[in-house]
């Protein structure tokens, strides 16, 4: 040993002392392998976090398409509550009545007509919703033209000088 490490050992009261790393030496530092890139095990482990980050991007999109046809669903699921409700004056107003697009869906998870209704129904007396007002009637005579002329003078007739007529 030499005398600084041998100061050294006695200040911090080591009981044994550790030689200094001789340059010469040919073990290396599992840190200095990885910078190397040389060692098998990191290779595979790099292999296999690229492959771990690749799946991860892949899980990442398809949550995020998952989650767009979901909320795409519900809101065709409502437009077609909205659709049975179109007798009111502003049929979402339903959705403040309480009803839950779930209350009203299948086993299949289609939209059950009767339940619909009925909560609608129920919605239109708690929160007072008017009906749609109808429209008129159409008039089944209005803007008809008649079929013969009263008389047998025309439109051209009245235009055509006196002495020409008939």
């Amino acid at each position: 040993m030499s005398t600084d490490q041998t100061t050294a050992t006695e200040a911090t009261g080591d009981a044994q002392a550790t030689p200094a790393p001789d340059a010469t030496s040919t073990t290396t530092d599992p840190a200095d392998a990885q910078q190397d890139g040389t060692d098998k095990d990191d290779l595979g482990n790099d292999r296999q976090g690229r492959d771990a980050a690749k799946y991860r991007r892949q899980l990442r999109d398809v949550q995020t398409e998952r989650d767009q046809l979901v909320a795409q669903l519900e809101a065709m699921r409502r437009a077609e509550v909205e659709r049975l409700a179109d007798h009111l004056v502003k049929p979402s107003a339903i959705w403040a009545a309480g009803i839950q697009l779930a209350d009203l869906l299948t086993e299949d998870g289609t939209i059950d007509q009767d339940k619909a209704k009925q909560a609608i129904e129920q919605a239109q007396e708690s929160l007072g919703l008017n009906t749609a007002p109808r429209p008129p009637a159409p008039d089944p005579s209005a803007g008809r033209v008649p079929q013969e002329h009263p008389s047998g003078s025309t439109l051209a007739d009245a235009l055509r000088p006196k002495n020409l007529r008939r």
